[in-house]
């Protein structure tokens, strides 16, 4: 016969999992409900059962992390891809471009894409610092918004200079348009950590 776990009971396995590394708080909720589970189905002891449950599932919990995590990669960049395939994702490149061109009218070519890349700053530090101020303020975490806030955000922001697109493009209005993708994906990933938040939250009752 199963026996349901308290919440103090689940708050325990939680804290556990958190003090071992587990930090987002989605993928503690899916492994806590899993961990809680396990345990309701066994009989004895609620802190025996735990004690040899983690004792015994060692390696099971450090693949499922590595699974969850995995997959809130795939989450993030998949709806990174979705705002970026979106009709104002194009409307916008396609705005930026042409502001830049016109601009270039009254402007050196490198002094307006000087200022587009300072906005390309501005934007990425946004994100990476909304990240830094939700683990300063102990806010919840969700596992996908901080990879799209990290780890594509650094894929983007640092991968894109190392192409050298800029050197080659710099007596060229393409130029501008360069600089206007690398804006339209910096404010799809702004958009998208703020969407995949707001999702998270309704589904977890994040705060």
């Amino acid at each position: 016969m199963e026996t349901k776990l308290t919440l103090q009971q689940l708050q325990f396995i939680d804290t556990y999992l958190k003090d071992s590394g587990v930090q987002y708080n989605d993928i503690r909720y899916e492994m806590t409900d899993h961990v809680g589970s396990a345990l309701e189905s066994m009989e004895g002891n609620f802190n025996s059962n735990f004690d040899i449950y983690v004792t015994s599932h060692k390696r099971e919990l450090l693949k499922a992390q590595k699974k969850f995590t995995a997959f809130a990669v795939r989450k993030a960049v998949i709806a990174l891809v979705k705002n970026l395939c979106s009709p104002w994702a194009v409307l916008l490149t396609s705005l930026i471009t042409i502001t830049g061109i016109y601009v270039h009218k009254f402007y050196e070519r490198i002094d307006i894409a000087n200022t587009m890349q300072d906005i390309t700053h501005v934007i990425f530090f946004t994100i990476i610092l909304s990240l830094l101020y939700k683990l300063i303020a102990r806010k919840p975490v969700y596992s996908a918004v901080a990879m799209a806030a990290s780890r594509l955000g650094i894929i983007i922001y640092i991968g894109f200079p190392l192409l050298r697109l800029q050197r080659l493009l710099r007596d060229s209005d393409f130029l501008f348009t360069y600089h206007a993708v690398i804006i339209t994906l910096g404010i799809a990933l702004l958009v998208t950590t703020f969407k995949l938040d707001k999702k998270y939250k309704l589904l977890y009752n994040g705060d």
